[in-house]
């Protein structure tokens, strides 16, 4: 959601967990800090941030799921957003 909120000056990092050094099984424990479900996605106005970040930010030309938060409606809730997100990362859990 940072990207969301910064007008992508903010961008995550792609993460994936590899074992290329150690034979055998790798045990990754990923913490992830999310808003609350709540919590509306509104975008900060875009004056609040120096634009030299936008300058020096890396950017990805596409994520994982083809989303682009930046085009996300304001008013869309955070819960709603990371349902949506795990039915297509997920789409055989029933959430009914």
């Amino acid at each position: 959601m940072l990207e969301k909120w910064t007008h992508g000056a903010f961008v995550a990092t792609p993460h994936r967990v590899r074992n290329k050094v150690f034979k055998g099984k790798r045990f990754s424990m990923p913490f992830f800090f999310d808003p609350s479900l709540t919590t509306t996605c509104k975008s900060i106005p875009k004056d609040l941030i120096d634009p030299s970040i936008f300058d020096t930010q890396k950017i990805y030309t596409t994520r994982w799921d083809d989303q682009k938060l930046a085009d996300l409606p304001d008013d869309l809730e955070y819960g709603d957003w990371y349902k949506a997100k795990i039915i297509k990362s997920f789409p055989f859990i029933d959430f009914e």
